[in-house]
Formats: structure tokens, C-alpha cells, sequence
């Protein structure tokens, strides 16, 4: 890889296992061979390239690309990273390592603990008594070295002891040597205090560090560094995570002594507590649920509220980033439509209709704009995610003029961004000044005339850099008349459907499918409609054989069920509606998940899958099939056909798939948009009508009296003759009946 050395920015990893760098463009590495290691990677990089993409400079700019894997963020800068500290969260955490000679013994490490009495190393001995052991122990601020010869009989004991105040929190070193009886106890690497144990004795295999596993009531709460055994360097990479170190030791630079404090403990507020030696989290009055309070119970717009079935305007909650940092919140859903068919999201504001701002003796003065339960970064976020925003504002005058910059301007929602104009025109310009039509011409705004009439400017906002206006800075005029007077309104918020349902596509035939990236990360999202009860909506097939996959199958009639590879084995989960799914009303769909659990939503209803620690869902590497899927990849599958209805909003990889840009001539059956043909319902006489979603089916009610496409003919006619006081009655195509 041949690349231009230049110094970017210079990024520290120092979490170990807890850390790594990863880029979303999965094309850069498929051809790179890797040696094979297990070791992980500690300490600094810089002018880190791929090709012409800069790594590092992707991370610190938030290149979507570019994703850095770590409970801590990541920190910029360089201090050599020399040891690698573990920690041990709890008394039950330890390692057992390898004791190589049985005739002596030399151990040396660094510790940092709060607690008053804890175990630092211990080992089983023999003795002419029968079976011991050795430890080494803090207690009372200090450090014994001791050995038992008959651990029936722990009283008995030889003790050597050295070092004080040892349990400050800070890093202490210890150091044993024992070769024949001869006895060196070194702290902080002061001189070695000496003592001389006269009865023989061997050393057994194994050697426990952080405490002993036959009573892990005297462990170690703390972290170990710099471990040498027999002067040999112990790598913790090649210990932590094996069997060698149980009790959840990690790498963390000695971060996380308390789990409570990880970062990724319990989010979104949740309350963190350690139950056996388990981080729980209390998530009640969070908005959130999952063992971390990482899923949103709410929906993320009013459009989502409409979908699943709500149709009374009001104030509801709801969380405009889902799963993400921001805090649910409430606003005011209108589900009235206004014969457009837009769902309205709206956030109200503390400024009163008509507030008076201008009057003879006021004096200059500003006023925060504040939105109900809603910050700048919240607004901002819901407008980005909606198609289309807007927000009116007004001004009443008598004898006040305006004066746009000179004495009135505003701020944003964006940060350091001032706003001089009324609703969309120029800058320092009301509407009218943009053509000319103002009540003086010259003017720019109707009342910067000033004069002895009520006029109004007015306004529409709807760029986003300046919707959610949050300051308005006010200043009086000098010689304003004393009769004088302005007034200012300024509209909520109004937001109309989300973007995620922009792209709405239609498939035809159960043989047709859209091809689209592949589901790589983040949540996966996508609503539907159809009359069919099977089909396949989704499949991310593997690349290669055992690798992950993952389908959406409509499987009944009010069941929808989700496939894929948990440890390389399937797992099939399904979920049941309480509305019917094929019932030709959008229906929508959402998938989202974290380490711990996969959770699976149509409509209102969930389901929530836990993974046990061992278990992972296997990373979705292929293509992403939408409606359908080619035959060779579903000859194994009961369900081959494919899916007939309407599809829209899909989210994949946190992004809204464009689905029209995957159209193809040469997939004629897949069209845009969504047109029911059986609403409203061609079939006549009573008839049925089967949607296919561009074209229909008429099923009549009764086929021997009604034919043709709509059950428009009329085939029985019924004659009645009475003659000489009899009759008959012939059916079917008789013209006449004699007697």
C-alpha cells in the first residue's frame, strides 16, 4: 500500500479489547490478507490511510465511514503507552496462571486498590505437614507475606510484612522471592525486607493472582500491572478472556474497577446496580427498556404514530432519534390531514400570540425562545429527518418600524447562526422587499414606513438552518411617538412526514425484487402493505456457507416472522399482530439491537431476544434483497414467492434508502409509488376484489348471475307467462314460455 506519509492527527488506544477502529466501506478490505494473531493492539497511531482515505481524520470529522468501538470515547494525543493494566471488578476476579518451578519462586507486580484487606497472590504448597499455602496479603495498610504449612491449621503461620498506606488507590509494587528458604519481600522497590523459612516445601502448578479461588470472599477490588513470574513478562492479552482470568477481568486502563461507572452501563438514566456480581439496570420512568434502558418504547414521529393506528390530534410522545442520545418528548401530533394526507408534528414555544415588543418607554431587550421538552439539537434533528418544515412569523405595527438588523434580528437553532430576514426572502428583507411591493417601495420592509396606519411583515421559515428560532433581539428606536406599538408572533415548529416514507415503490409480481446495499449496522427499519398472507419481504443471503443472513417473511395472515444465524445456527422469531397484516393498510416495521438483545417491532407489538454472553448475531455481509429474492438463493427456503404490495422507508445502516435510484428497465413489475386498484372497488354487484397492487382481481358474488373483469353483466333473466290460470318458469337465456 503505497500512500503519502503525513501527520493528520496522532489517536491513542488505550482500552485494549474494549477498543478498535472499524470503516463502513467494506470494498477497501476485501483483498487485504491478514496475519493471523490474536494480540490486540495498544498504544498509538497516526497517518493512518486506506488507499486516498484517511482514517483518522474520518473519525475526528464523524465520517459516517469511519466508527470507532469503544465504552470511552476516543482521545487524541500520544503519552507511550509502557504497561497494560487489568482490572478486577469483583472478589470472585482473579487469574490463574502457571507456577514453573517447584524449588523457588519469583514473583513481581504492581497493584492499586481501596480495600483494607485484600489477597494479592496465593499458591498451594507442599509441605512434610501435608498440603499449604503462601499469600500475599494486604491488611492494615500494609503487606504480609505468610506462609501455611497445613492450611487445616491457618493460625499457624511464618509472616514477614513491609510497606504502609498501600491502599490509597494508588500504584504500589510488590515483589517475592523465595530460593531456598531464603526469603526477599520487596514493596514499592525499596529495599527487600528478609526472612528465612526453615522447613521444606514445593511448589504446586498453579499460581492465583487477585485472590484464590477456594475463598473468593478475600479477592482483590482493584487492578495488576507489570506481572513478572520467574522473570518472565506475563502479556494480559494473552490471559484476559480466556479461562485463565474468570470474573470479568478486562483491559481497561483501570477504568472500570467499578462497572457502574462504564459508560455503556445503564443508558439513557437508567439506574445501575450490581446484583451477583451482575451490572442491572433500573430503567423505570426512562422511556427506555432492555437490560441497558438502550430501546425506546416510543415511536419516532407522528407519521409513525399514524401508521400503527392512532387518528385522534394530540399531544403525544414520542423520540425523534429512537435508540440515540436524545430524550423522548412530548409535542402535538395533528392527524387531522387537511385533505393533503400529511401527518403534522408540531412544537409549541413560550412566545404568546401578539407579545407586545415595542412601546413608548420600553427599553432594549432580548427573549429565549424555549420549545416544550425540546433542545436546539433535538429541533434540528427532527428537522433533518422530515421532509418538510416550516415556521410563521409576524410583526404588527403602529408607528414601529422593523428595521431587520438595525433593530430587530434573531438566532437559530443552529448554533452561531443569525437570522436577519422574515421567513425565506433576502437578508434584511420582509417578502414584500424582495419584489418591491412594500407600502413604500424604497423600503424593505411594510412597516419600516413607520407611519400612522396598522401594517404587518409576515413570514415562512422552512430552511433548516433557520427553523427554530431561539432568540429575538429587540432594540426601541429612538423618538418613537408615544403612541406607537408593534407586536410580535412567532408560529410553533411544524414538521410533515418523516423522509423515511419519501421513497414508496410497488411490486406487481411474486417474482420481482429490488437489489440494495446490504445491511451492515444501526437499525433497520421499513413499512409495507399487501392482501397476501406469504411472501418474502427481506433477504440478506451469506456470502460464503456458515456465514450471517437475515430474512423477513410474511407468514400468516397476522404473523411475520425474522431469520437469521445466532453462532452460525438459525434462529427463527415471530412476531404476531393484532392487526391483520395483509389487511392492505401500511404496516410498519422495525428491527434494532445491541450487544445483549435483538428486538424485533411490527406495529405496537414486540418481541425482545436475549443473547447469552457466548452468543452473537452473525454479521450480515451480502446484498440486500427487497420483495423478493432471486431463485438460487431460496431453494431451501418454504417460502420461495416473493412479495405483492407496496413497500417504503427503508432505513438501513442509519440511513433512508433511496429505492428509486435501484429501479431498473429491466425489472418492469416493480414501479413507483402506491396506487390500490380495488380502492375504491371496480367490482360490481357485490363483488370481491383482490388487490395486486396495478392491477385486480373481481371475484363475483354469485358467477352464474354476474360475469365479465367487473361483474358488469348480467346473465339470468326471468320470464313470467300466466295463462289460463297456470304458469311456468324457465330460466336461463329462455326467451318465451307456452302453455
Amino acid at each position: 500500500m503505497n500512500e503519502e506519509l503525513r501527520l493528520v492527527y496522532s489517536f491513542v488506544l488505550v482500552d485494549g479489547d474494549l477498543s478498535y477502529l472499524s470503516n463502513h466501506d467494506e470494498s477497501l478490505f476485501m483483498n487485504l490478507v491478514c496475519l493471523p494473531t490474536r494480540l490486540k493492539f495498544i498504544g498509538c497511531l497516526k497517518t493512518v490511510y486506506f488507499n486516498e482515505k484517511n482514517i483518522l481524520y474520518g473519525l475526528h470529522e464523524s465520517d459516517y465511514a469511519v466508527k470507532y468501538h469503544s465504552i470511552f470515547p476516543p482521545e487524541y494525543g500520544c503519552e507511550p503507552v509502557t504497561v497494560i493494566p487489568m482490572t478486577f471488578p469483583f472478589l470472585e476476579s482473579h487469574l490463574a496462571l502457571e507456577q514453573p518451578s517447584r524449588k523457588n519462586l519469583q514473583l513481581s507486580l504492581e497493584f492499586k486498590t481501596k480495600q483494607f484487606e485484600a489477597v494479592i497472590a496465593s499458591a498451594y504448597i507442599k509441605t512434610e505437614r501435608g498440603l499449604g499455602y503462601w499469600e500475599v496479603r494486604l491488611a492494615e495498610e500494609t503487606l504480609f507475606f505468610s506462609i501455611v504449612s497445613d492450611k487445616t491449621n491457618p493460625q499457624n503461620k511464618w509472616i514477614i510484612k513491609a510497606g504502609k498506606n498501600l491502599n490509597d488507590h494508588q500504584w504500589h509494587q510488590v515483589g517475592v522471592k523465595y530460593d531456598g528458604g531464603e526469603i526477599h519481600l520487596t514493596v514499592d522497590y525499596q529495599k527487600a525486607v528478609l526472612g528465612t523459612y526453615t522447613l521444606p516445601l514445593e511448589f504446586l502448578d498453579e499460581l492465583f493472582l487477585a485472590g484464590n479461588p477456594k475463598n473468593p470472599k478475600i479477592g482483590l477490588i482493584g487492578c495488576l500491572r507489570d506481572i513478572y513470574i520467574q522473570g518472565k513478562w506475563i502479556d494480559p492479552r494473552m490471559v484476559v478472556g480466556t479461562k485463565h482470568a474468570p470474573g470479568k477481568v478486562s483491559m481497561d486502563n483501570c477504568q472500570l474497577v467499578d462497572l457502574c461507572k462504564n459508560p455503556s452501563a445503564c443508558e439513557h438514566g437508567g439506574h445501575c446496580y450490581l446484583r451477583n456480581n451482575e451490572v442491572k439496570c433500573n430503567c423505570t420512568g426512562t422511556g427506555y427498556t432492555g437490560e441497558t434502558c438502550y430501546f425506546s418504547i416510543y415511536k419516532r414521529t407522528c407519521q409513525e404514530l399514524f401508521l400503527v393506528g392512532y387518528r385522534e390530534s394530540g399531544v403525544y410522545k414520542i423520540d425523534i432519534d429512537r435508540n440515540g442520545p436524545l430524550p423522548p418528548s412530548n409535542v402535538y401530533c395533528d392527524m387531522s390531514q387537511d385533505g393533503s394526507g400529511a401527518i403534522i408534528t408540531r412544537i409549541e414555544n413560550n412566545v404568546p400570540p401578539e407579545m407586545e415588543i415595542r412601546k413608548a418607554g420600553l427599553s432594549d431587550f432580548y427573549i429565549d425562545v424555549t420549545y416544550r421538552e425540546f433542545t436546539p439539537k433535538m429541533i434540528q434533528s427532527l428537522v433533518h429527518q422530515s421532509k418538510h418544515c416550516s415556521q410563521y412569523i409576524k410583526y404588527d405595527c403602529f408607528k414601529s418600524p422593523l428595521g431587520l438588523r438595525s433593530y430587530t434580528w434573531m438566532t437559530s437553532t443552529v448554533e452561531g447562526r443569525y437570522v436577519t430576514s422574515f421567513g425565506d426572502s433576502s437578508p434584511d428583507r420582509c417578502k414584500c422587499g424582495v419584489n418591491y411591493s412594500c407600502a413604500n417601495s424604497t423600503l424593505k420592509c411594510n412597516c419600516d414606513a413607520g407611519d400612522d396606519r396598522w401594517r404587518y411583515d409576515e413570514g415562512t421559515f422552512t430552511k433548516n438552518k433557520d427553523l427554530g428560532i431561539t432568540r429575538l433581539y429587540v432594540l426601541q428606536p429612538r423618538d418613537m411617538p408615544s403612541d406607537s406599538e408593534a407586536r410580535f408572533t412567532l408560529g410553533p415548529v411544524e414538521c410533515v412526514e418523516a423522509n423515511t416514507q419519501e421513497y414508496v415503490i410497488t411490486f406487481k409480481t411474486y417474482f420481482s425484487y429490488l437489489k440494495v446495499p446490504g445491511w451492515r449496522s444501526g437499525d433497520l427499519a421499513f413499512s409495507f402493505r399487501t392482501s397476501s398472507s406469504r411472501g418474502i419481504i427481506l433477504y440478506q443471503p451469506p456470502l460464503h456457507p456458515g456465514h450471517g443472513y437475515f430474512r423477513v417473511l410474511l407468514t400468516g395472515d397476522y404473523e411475520l416472522a425474522f431469520e437469521f444465524a445466532v453462532n452460525n445456527k438459525l434462529v427463527s422469531k415471530k412476531v404476531l399482530s393484532k392487526r391483520r397484516l395483509n389487511s392492505g393498510e401500511w404496516q410498519q416495521v422495525w428491527v434494532d439491537h445491541d450487544n445483549r438483545h435483538m428486538r424485533f417491532t411490527v406495529n405496537l407489538e414486540s418481541y425482545m431476544m436475549d443473547l447469552k454472553g457466548d452468543e452473537e448475531v452473525a454479521m450480515f455481509e451480502g446484498p440486500l434483497y427487497v420483495g423478493g429474492a432471486p431463485k438460487h438463493e431460496v431453494v431451501d427456503l418454504e417460502i420461495k414467492d416473493g412479495f405483492i404490495g407496496c413497500f417504503r422507508g427503508l432505513v438501513v445502516n442509519d440511513k433512508v434508502v433511496d429505492l428509486y435510484k435501484y429501479l431498473t428497465k429491466s425489472a418492469p413489475d416493480i414501479v413507483k409509488d402506491c396506487s390500490p386498484s380495488c380502492s375504491p372497488n371496480p367490482c360490481q354487484n357485490g363483488g370481491t376484489c383482490e388487490e395486486f397492487w396495478g392491477s385486480y382481481k373481481c371475484y363475483c358474488a354469485n358467477p352464474i348471475a354476474h360475469t365479465g373483469d367487473n361483474c358488469e353483466h348480467s346473465e339470468i333473466y326471468i320470464y313470467i307467462t300466466f295463462i289460463r290460470y297456470t304458469f311456468c318458469i324457465l330460466v336461463i337465456m329462455v326467451d318465451n314460455c307456452e302453455h
